[in-house]
């Protein structure tokens, strides 16, 4: 005794220590990661299916219509017989959510069916019952029509689908037959027809007759049995012996023996049973008694409220037939079965059944198949008409599954498996190969797949724990219903407004927004890599590309839909990384943008509306990001009005950008291909009341020659601010307006709008202020500078000329190879009166500016005492060029005014190399770089302080709030003389309608990116489809390239809000084909695209995210709790530490201790004790 108290004691002194540690540990990992699955309205798959391929192909167009979740399928391989050779079964799941779930989905007991006798040329058509039809025997003349007869109910509901499929011993797609030639019964399998678990809803196990031993299936009939057109089976127990007074259940209906009764002669010929109807929670009793002949008519059917002595048929579809009874008349060999009716309805233990599709390429045979189970969400569905209550599954419970995924089972490995992309480099189909040489269960190699795992033999995974799926929330994604203000309306087609000028702005609803959240297990994987789940969303990934061999492996293109839909990989491991918005630490979160190759923005711009639409055919392919833009208000005269300023604001990524973007002075220059980052400018004129507004250089509308003052009859009347001058050496590129480096910001004149080189496009003239510059000083103006290094005299000692410097400033001063400001030649003498100088990249010449001499300076005098010029320095800007500004590039798309000499906006585009400076050799320019986590230059007034309009979700009521829509502008004539109040945003909450009532005064805009990386997760595979088109049976297997899967993560700087929360508008290069569009709407995609707004202060993911709780599946018996009180504490740890190194067998073996059931109790059961402990 003294001895096993101490090792007792001892036990428990070193379990102690090590159980808190554990159990610390488990706890630090409560927190589960979730996935995101969306569904609109009554959206799901299609019902029944028709395409034998449907129930397993994601791009199939019967697959369902939002998002969904494929399983890694399930393998059972004990005692199946199909057509009397042994095999297997396959046994897949998907899983999807209907917001609007119709119930019940397919034909009950209440509906009719309306049947067409053909005879010869007469037609005639009657509601008959199914047993009359079936005397008709041949289909050809008959077939019915399915009438609805029920009421509908809507609820929300979670459905999964099941396909249980044969499979040989090569594990290759089988059929079967019901009857061998000798007519004798040759197929039995598993198929779920028991309920023995009260925890979980309807359908759990195969033990029909309660002996806790499962039960298999017999194939009993196979065809139309309803003359439908659709596939019917008939099913049954095996003969069994049942006592009296015992039960046997099957589906949806319980028999109990309750007697055996002899004739008046003394001889045994009934058999007295009661009926349960077991399609609700608690199995109700249909009629008393009902008594079966033993011999001729030994058969009984049943439905929801009826028995009768027939054969089974739709009303009745559950049978029993009584074959004889023991001679001491205590038992009873009996069979039970079932017909199952593809297209039909059925209840068991609360939970509705569907059957989906029973296939089978002959009449009398069948492949598989497939249940589906809607199970509604948070409160039971009441079907009155058919006195059926559903039952609900509630947050953090976990989701009722079919055998074999409610238990403990053979896992087959099909997705993510690791290949090769000899066989298809995009999204496509891929084969496989006979390899008869190898083992029975290696035959068939899936081409190029890794060959340690190219067959389903070597990609099993045996003894995979029950999957424990719940979900935890449902809700709207907010960020999917915002909107965009103030986009140009060119035209004012949208307000009521006597002007032409006017904005528009977006009313955006991303369509699906409503969202389950659910946690699906952690699963092993073949190649200890990751990805247990598919997912396949609504939206579509058009720029995903086919695999050149597609077509071979589609049977039917009308099934099939492209473009295809996004597919990723999920995985519990790597779950809370979603593929938009992360958290990066607990004060950043970032923001992914994808993008792919070269596809950019349309270059140059042809659309007016196309710098500020985000739907708008020439706007950026792939992602792009749009701001807030800046107000500039001090000093701009348009036409010789006050004016304003609004610069927008946009950002995207291109991964294989061509550098440069536009003409440069080489006619055919030197293509450079970078990964660059691209911000876009739009500085657009807008008069006092914040209304888009067209300027012209002079009344006359050009002079002509800006540059000679002696021909211009009428002065500059528009000028404003433009980001013509470098003055920060911490910045690449333009920063500033201030021109003459004296710290105060100068503005820019407009001096002429034309087609300059008659490409047909618009161009500039721009050009300085007057400036009185002393012999050393400087003036900038974009990508050149002038020094004036003295003035001189002529023969007569008059002053006629000023010498200058000029100095080319594309590069950057830090640049070792390429330094920056390049000094141009020598010295240049200009004359006094009107001297004009004129400058490119190497050259400078005495003439007036062009396309390749496009910079200008021009002399208009000097001081009395010799001591300053007067000087005037400017540039032409071209559509379609690009120049260069200390290491940075800029492109100009858009020069856009109404007029043929007005301008109403300028679009500058600013595309910045990454990681890696960019050397355009043949032009002597680098493009400087920018690095991760570097901030990034920005355009003034973005990288100073400035007042930020907030255009980006605005609180909104629209007519309409489902439909993506534009409005536009109504005038308020009472606002009298408040300019700022005369124009409204349609529908746009009052306290924010006008651009002066969203103004906040933000600090310098910050922008840098954290890195960039592949999505792996958008390359993945799904093997062992059903490939039926074939002569033989096979597979065939989806290789899934998802694209753009490139992208770039930035960390944007949180900004003031107007009413909402979202701060920037990501619009994505996948679409939307559910978002509703109003007519208004004209877009050249097949689809509008998704958006939603992005908050830097939240990080929630669309689709993934962590901190979920971490809930355990529901058990009949708690491991570990040996006192029962549903808690396992200390007294069942000292209960532990007693059975602890006992065997099966031992009298202090106790099996609640023996968490793996493996016959002992050791240190592997003492981890999973300790992973339970306190819970």
């Amino acid at each position: 005794m003294k001895v096993k108290f101490q090792h007792r004691f001892l036990v428990v002194a070193i379990a102690l220590v090590t159980i808190f540690s554990i159990a610390m540990t488990a706890s630090a990992q409560d927190d589960a990661n979730s996935l995101r699955i969306y569904g609109e309205n009554g959206y799901g798959a299609a019902f029944p299916y028709t395409d034998p391929e449907a129930p397993f192909d994601p791009m199939n167009e019967q697959a369902p219509m939002k998002d969904f979740v494929t399983f890694n399928p399930a393998m059972l391989e004990d005692s199946i017989v199909v057509n009397n050779i042994d095999s297997k079964q396959k046994v897949f799941a998907r899983q999807w959510f209907v917001p609007e779930y119709v119930e019940p989905t397919g034909m009950v007991w209440l509906d009719d069916f309306r049947c067409v006798v053909q005879n010869g040329n007469d037609t005639s058509t009657a509601l008959i019952t199914e047993d009359e039809s079936e005397r008709l025997i041949d289909p050809s003349v008959l077939s019915c029509e399915w009438i609805p007869n029920h009421n509908e109910y809507t609820w929300e509901d979670v459905v999964t689908d099941y396909t249980y499929m044969f499979v040989d011993k090569h594990y290759q797609p089988r059929e079967a037959t019901a009857k061998s030639p000798t007519r004798s019964y040759w197929t039995t399998f598993w198929f779920p027809i028991a309920d023995n678990d009260d925890e979980q809803i309807g359908l759990d196990g195969y033990d029909m007759n309660y002996d806790g031993e499962d039960d298999m299936v017999v194939l009993k009939k196979v065809g139309d049995f309803n003359f439908d057109g659709y596939k019917d089976v008939q099913i049954s127990s095996e003969m069994m012996a049942v006592n009296v007074g015992d039960k046997v259940q099957f589906l949806d209906h319980i028999v109990e023996v309750e007697g055996v009764y002899y004739d008046g002669e003394g001889e045994i010929d009934r058999v007295a049973v009661k009926i349960f109807y077991t399609g609700n929670d608690e199995p109700e009793q249909i009629g008393e008694l009902w008594s079966v002949n033993v011999g001729e008519k030994n058969y009984l059917s049943s439905g929801r409220h009826t028995v009768s002595m027939n054969r089974p048929q739709f009303y009745e579809p559950w049978y029993l037939e009584i074959d004889a009874t023991s001679v001491g008349s205590e038992k009873v060999l009996m069979t039970v079965g079932r017909q199952l009716y593809t297209r039909e309805t059925f209840f068991v233990d609360g939970a509705e059944y569907d059957v989906a599709m029973i296939y089978g390429s002959a009449y009398d045979s069948v492949k598989y198949i497939t249940i589906r189970n809607p199970v509604p969400e948070h409160k039971n569905v009441e079907i009155n008409d058919l006195s059926i209550v559903k039952e609900m599954v509630d947050n953090e419970e976990s989701l009722p599954l079919l055998p074999p995924y409610n238990k403990v089972h053979t896992m087959v490995d099909d997705i993510n498996i690791p290949h090769t992309e000899t066989c298809c480099e995009y999204t496509g189909y891929v084969g496989s190969t006979l390899n008869s040489a190898a083992s029975d269960g290696e035959w068939y190699e899936d081409d190029c797949i890794l060959a340690n795992y190219d067959t389903i033999e070597e990609r099993k995974i045996y003894n995979v724990d029950p999957l424990n799926i719940y979900f935890i929330d449902k809700t709207n994604e907010p960020r999917f219903h915002t909107d965009l203000l103030e986009i140009l309306d060119e035209g004012a087609e949208l307000s009521n407004i006597e002007d032409t000028e006017a904005w528009k702005w977006l009313h955006i609803r991303t369509m699906p927004e409503f969202y389950k959240d659910f946690v699906y297990p952690e699963l092993p994987d073949i190649d200890d890599g990751t990805g247990d789940f598919l997912f396949t969303s609504s939206f579509v990934a058009e720029n995903s590309m086919k695999c050149e061999d597609f077509a071979e492996y589609i049977c039917d293109p009308n099934n099939f839909v492209w473009p295809q839909r996004i597919m990723f990989t999920y995985d519990q491991e790597t779950g809370a990384e979603d593929i938009y918005v992360n958290e990066i630490d607990t004060e950043t979160n970032g923001l992914r943008v994808y993008g792919e190759d070269n596809m950019d923005a349309a270059f140059p711009y042809t659309d007016p509306e196309a710098p500020f639409d985000p739907l708008n055919a020439e706007a950026p392919q792939k992602d792009f990001v749009t701001l807030n833009p800046a107000k500039i208000k001090a000093g701009i005269v348009v036409d010789n009005k006050d004016s304003h300023e609004k610069v927008f604001f946009r950002q995207w990524f291109v991964p294989e950008y061509d550098e440069p973007t536009g003409r440069v002075w080489l006619d055919k220059p030197n293509k450079y291909i970078w990964e660059d980052v691209v911000n876009e400018y739009t500085y657009m004129f807008i008069d006092k009341h914040y209304q888009p507004t067209a300027g012209t250089a002079t009344p006359q509308g050009n002079p002509s020659n800006p540059w000679d003052v002696t021909m211009q009859e009428d002065s500059f009347w528009t000028y404003f601010w433009f980001p013509a001058a470098d003055n920060d050496a911490s910045q690449v590129g333009l920063d500033s307006f201030d021109i003459n480096y004296d710290g105060k910001d100068d503005k820019t004149y407009l001096m002429a709008a034309a087609d300059f080189n008659s490409d047909g496009r618009k161009d500039i003239a721009l050009g300085s202020e007057l400036f009185a510059l002393a012999v050393g000083d400087k003036i900038q103006f974009l990508d050149h500078i002038v020094e004036i290094e003295g003035i001189y005299y002529d023969g007569e000692g008059e002053i006629d000329r000023v010498a200058v410097k000029v100095f080319y400033n594309g590069n950057n001063e830090q640049n070792p190879t390429y330094p920056g400001p390049e000094q141009i030649g020598g010295l240049y003498s200009v004359n006094v009166e009107q001297g004009v100088l004129s400058a490119g990249r190497h050259t400078v010449s005495m003439n007036l500016p062009d396309f390749y001499e496009p910079w200008a300076m021009q002399i208009l005098g000097t001081s009395s005492d010799s001591s300053k010029v007067l000087i005037r320095v400017g540039r032409l800007l071209h559509t379609g060029e690009s120049f260069f500004v200390d290491g940075a590039e800029y492109a100009v798309p858009m020069i856009y005014g109404p007029e043929e000499n007005s301008v109403k906006y300028i679009t500058i585009r600013n595309p910045i190399p990454e990681h890696q400076d960019v050397k355009l050799n043949d032009l002597s320019v680098t493009k400087e770089m920018v690095d991760d986590n570097e901030i990034m230059p920005v355009l003034p007034p973005f990288n100073r302080e400035h007042i930020m309009i907030d255009d980006i979700d605005v609180p909104h009521s629209v007519p309409d709030e489902s439909m993506t829509c534009y409005y536009g502008q109504w005038y308020d004539s009472s606002a009298g003389n408040e300019d700022l109040l005369w124009y409204h945003d349609m529908y746009i909450n009052s306290v924010y309608d006008t651009i002066s009532k969203r103004m906040f005064t933000v600090p310098a805009t910050e922008i840098y990116f954290t890195g960039k990386d592949y999505e792996d997760r958008f390359h993945t595979n799904l093997l062992e489809l059903l490939r039926e088109c074939q002569a033989d049976e096979t597979w065939k297997w989806l290789h899934i390239y998802t694209m753009p899967d490139f992208y770039k993560e930035f960390v944007y700087p949180d900004v003031p809000n107007a009413g909402g929360s979202g701060d920037y508008l990501l619009t994505s290069s996948f679409t939307a084909p559910n978002t509703v569009l109003c007519e208004s709407v004209e877009i050249p995609p097949v689809y509008p695209r998704m958006m939603f707004t992005y908050d830097p202060t939240d990080g929630t993911g669309l689709y993934m995210n962590g901190g979920a709780p971490a809930v355990e599946p529901p058990v009949d018996e708690i491991k570990g709790d040996y006192d029962g009180n549903e808690i396992v504490n200390f007294d069942d740890f000292v209960e532990f530490a007693a059975c602890y190194n006992s065997v099966m067998g031992d009298s202090n073996y106790n099996a609640i201790f023996d968490f793996d059931d493996d016959g002992d109790v050791d240190f592997d059961d003492f981890v999973e004790f300790a992973g339970v402990y306190q819970s």
